[in-house]
């Protein structure tokens, strides 16, 4: 297995892993240390206006194949640890996903691990993006920061599907990627609480 296989299990692993939530793990999924590579070039990141009629995440999974080129809107996050320290890689969910900053009274100290939702959607709902170069390799610096890339920010990506499983596994080599702004609810919903109690039997204790 190499270089680059490693990193996205490892990146993908976790990102499952984690869904249960809400426990504090946190540290380096890809065991590298970081890049000296200073940035991700500006002409990966789209800019101007959002990219018109970019369906969601979960539609897109659900239909495409490994080799399919894709576009689909998402956001930053998924997960404790979003970016891969030392790799272009990260975790992006569907927007209609809630986090915990969109749950009115949730005082989570990392909201974008997701860790009110429900496991399957979220399952059904997450993707591993990698920023690749001209030789199909993640870009050896982290992707946070880049571009404007901040956990919780909503991205439209543009890519190929490069590995997909029925483990939830779902990996886009991305060509370009839109950044927008941290929206404060999901698409259509004006209050994030509907449907969920929030007298929860676990804690937001991230440590």
């Amino acid at each position: 297995m190499n270089i680059t296989a490693r990193a996205l299990t490892a990146a993908i692993g976790l990102s499952l892993a984690s869904l249960a939530g809400c426990d504090g793990r946190s540290g380096n999924p890809s065991g590298m240390a970081a890049s000296t590579v200073a940035a991700i070039p500006a002409a990966k990141f789209i800019t101007g206006e959002k990219p018109a009629n970019a369906p969601h995440l979960t539609n897109v999974k659900a239909n495409a194949d490994v080799g399919d080129k894709v576009m689909f809107e998402a956001r930053v996050g998924g997960r404790v640890d979003v970016f891969v320290d030392g790799m272009a890689i990260f975790v992006a969910a569907d927007p209609k996903l809630i986090s915990c900053d969109q749950r009115p009274g949730d005082y989570c100290k990392v909201p974008w691990d997701y860790c009110c939702e429900n496991f399957d959607a979220m399952k059904n709902g997450m993707a591993t993006i990698q920023i690749i170069d001209d030789a199909g390799l993640p870009y050896e610096v982290s992707a946070e920061g880049q571009g404007g890339l901040e956990p919780l920010k909503t991205v439209v990506i543009q890519g190929v599907v490069s590995e997909k499983g029925d483990d939830g596994n779902f990996v886009v080599d991305a060509s370009g990627i839109w950044v927008g702004t941290i929206p404060a609810n999901p698409p259509g919903a004006e209050d994030a609480s509907h449907g969920h109690d929030h007298d929860h039997d676990h804690d937001h204790d991230h440590g």
